[in-house]
């Protein structure tokens, strides 16, 4: 899915004339954790990263981690409630860049031609059917670069000729990416398409057994990577161009591997030429994204060519400066009218907060508040009890609603034993099943975690259960409000206010993220 990208410049990341990171011959790998060092140790200043941090608020920019490496040391990590560093995070369109490297670690095994080879020639039973020359002359490489000539819209997704929500709701991928018509030649010119990621992945797929299998043998498993969970297409093929989560720490460890040049601990995972290649220009996408933006293999560089990075659509984010052997890695709900705010940080601020390549003198009380800035962050907020309606007892209070764009039909709340509140959620919409969601929510202003599965027509995860996060926000004897807040995902979070008189109930469905609701009329059973 097509991001926006604020046009904040890099050209102030300081260059400090340090050799390139992959010539540096490191004395650990992170393949079980990452070692940890003051700022000052690598050349930071403790005090200008907690003035980049500080003057933001977290909580508005909707960001929900920071993680911040030099010379391939942790110097900040940073988790906003009730995120944390073992937190799934999907990382969007981020995914594009593992699969990039996946490719590149196939073709090193022989597994797939180079990239110059014909994609429709991976899928004789497309080819034979085809009759347009310009897809027949596709090649790998015009994928990789999202020069694939399709008429492909994924400008907005609000758009309804777009592409990608078109795709998703096909019931095949691949028959609607390769049956997409062309619009020109291939090879000329840069369109996103995350349809030409999907390709990938079935290339993959068809030729190693496996897309996942082989990422976790070639690549999750040498990586450490051991956490992880992937969105798949009707036909089991691993989705290429979005659907991977991952902890942050992990997310870190693909920068890592490319700052190194494809190698690790002794290991060549990916060939130094494929790292180098991904990472070059291939593509000019100024014309369809923004000015000085280009594109490699699945891969952004920056305008001014000081580095390179993924990008994911909410603000999942990682960006590799080789020069300076930094990764700065990022996972949000990002709130888009704080995109300067938040780019100002991450490509600026942060950077600029390296102010010598030899160590500097240690702060101590400078280290120790931003440690305090960090851990704050993840702190739940203090305790304030809410009182539940005397009417919702143990036995329960349900109610029933119209048909609504909501998709919740009816509540039943109950007070359970632990003090909390058991809410059971049905959705039901026009030809789809009905679906009950039991959730538990604290009525002392936390979290309570619930592991649940949602209809495929809200934030459900594949055939995989959804970590969901819920907690009363507001409540007295005629309402109580509850809000629910999908971890690891861009969306939400939700809040159901659902308001009591006499046998009447009204059902308000709010998303806090967007602002938008709405509120349906209902009655109490």
């Amino acid at each position: 899915m097509k991001k926006i990208i604020a046009t904040v410049s890099i050209l102030t990341l300081l260059v400090l004339g340090v050799s390139c990171s992959k010539d540096v011959e490191r004395a650990y790998w992170p393949t079980d954790e990452w070692q940890r060092a003051t700022p000052e140790s690598v050349g930071f200043s403790s005090e200008k990263l907690l003035a980049a941090i500080s003057s933001r608020n977290f909580d508005a920019i909707g960001l929900h981690s920071l993680l911040v490496i030099k010379n391939g040391s942790v110097i900040l990590e940073a988790y906003r409630y009730p995120y944390g560093p073992e937190t799934l995070h999907n990382v969007n369109s981020v995914t594009k860049s593992f699969i990039s490297t996946l490719y590149g670690i196939a073709l090193d095994h022989k597994k797939v031609k180079n990239v110059s080879s014909r994609v429709l020639d991976y899928f004789p039973e497309y080819k034979a059917a085809e009759t347009d020359g310009r897809k027949l002359a596709m090649t790998v490489e015009d994928v990789l670069t999202m020069r694939t000539g399709q008429n492909w819209n994924e400008e907005t997704t609000s758009n309804m000729d777009n592409s990608f929500e078109q795709m998703l709701a096909s019931d095949n991928w691949l028959d609607f990416i390769l049956g997409t018509p062309m619009m020109m030649e291939p090879g000329l010119a840069f369109d996103y398409n995350t349809g030409a990621s999907h390709i990938i992945s079935a290339i993959i797929q068809k030729t190693t057994g496996g897309t996942e299998t082989f990422a976790r043998e070639y690549l999750f498993d040498p990586l450490g990577i051991r956490k992880y969970a992937w969105k798949n297409d009707p036909q089991g093929i691993p989705a290429g161009g979005y659907g991977l989560s991952l902890r942050a720490r992990d997310l870190a460890k693909l920068g890592f591997l490319y700052l190194n040049g494809g190698m690790w601990d002794g290991k060549r995972i990916v060939s130094e030429k494929w790292t180098e290649q991904a990472t070059a220009i291939q593509a000019d996408a100024s014309a369809s994204f923004n000015p000085g933006w280009n594109y490699g293999y699945q891969w952004w560089l920056d305008p001014e060519g000081m580095g390179y990075s993924a990008h994911g659509y909410g603000g999942q984010y990682l960006y590799v400066f080789p020069e300076t052997d930094l990764i700065i890695v990022t996972n949000s709900n990002l709130d888009y009218r704080k995109l300067r705010d938040f780019y100002t940080m991450i490509a600026r601020d942060i950077p600029q907060s390296m102010i010598s390549t030899e160590p500097l003198p240690e702060n101590e009380p400078a280290v120790q508040a931003l440690r305090e800035v960090c851990a704050a962050l993840s702190l739940p907020p203090e305790e304030k009890q809410y009182t539940l309606p005397s009417r919702i007892n143990d036995s329960g209070l349900a109610a029933e609603f119209e048909m609504n764009d909501s998709g919740i039909r009816s509540v039943r709340f109950a007070r359970s034993p632990e003090g909390t509140l058991h809410l059971e959620l049905v959705y039901c919409g026009e030809g789809l099943p009905e679906v009950t969601v039991p959730l538990e929510a604290g009525c002392d202003n936390r979290y309570r975690m619930n592991t649940v599965f949602f209809p495929e027509t809200h934030y459900q995860f594949d055939d995989k259960p959804s970590l969901v996060a819920c907690r009363v926000i507001d409540s007295d004897e005629s309402h109580v409000a509850v809000e629910i807040l999908p971890i690891g995902v861009v969306a939400g979070p939700f809040v159901v206010n659902t308001r009591f008189d006499g046998r009447d109930a009204t059902l308000t469905y709010t998303d806090r993220a967007t602002r938008r609701g709405n509120t349906v009329s209902g009655t109490i059973r």
